[in-house]
């Protein structure tokens, strides 16, 4: 019988981007076997505490912030073993890029990854033209699924 593994979606702060994400990566993830996705929003309760510490893998959604990032790493305990930080709607050359919070907060480079701007992205609506000189945004998706998956075991 197969493996059954459980990701939890999950941001410390307020965010939109986590049902949008879990229901972007969920149909890839079919095709490597029984991977249940679960929308934890930014719940911080207890069963959610658990749910995350029980959890094959994390997914945390972040922001572009510096402030919330320091909050997380500084302050708060995260209630995961084994976890991956998706910088959600993120700006390269912003300020404060994914190699800064790599160096910064001591992550590894596997263990990070963005889901790019795009106008409509955490609505029911995506663009129909979505060329942007700055960031392929199905690429970036591919990559950060290709991470999940990775962490997982595949």
């Amino acid at each position: 019988m197969d493996q059954t593994f459980i990701v939890a979606f999950w941001s410390p702060f307020p965010s939109s981007m986590t049902k949008f994400c879990r229901s972007c990566f969920a149909p890839v993830f079919k095709e490597y076997g029984n991977i249940q996705c679960l929308d934890c929003g930014n719940r911080q309760d207890l069963r959610t505490r658990m749910l995350l510490m029980h959890s094959d893998l994390v997914v945390i959604m972040l922001h572009q912030i510096h402030n919330e990032i320091q909050h997380l790493f500084c302050k708060m305990v995260v209630p995961c073993r084994n976890c991956i930080y998706v910088v959600t709607d993120y700006i390269p050359g912003w300020g404060f890029d994914l190699k800064d919070i790599s160096l910064e907060f001591r992550i590894p480079k596997a263990h990070l990854a963005c889901i790019p701007y795009c106008p409509g992205i955490g609505t029911d609506q995506r663009p129909a033209i979505r060329e942007y000189s700055y960031m392929n945004f199905d690429l970036e998706v591919e990559r950060s699924g290709l991470k999940i998956l990775k962490a997982l075991g595949f």
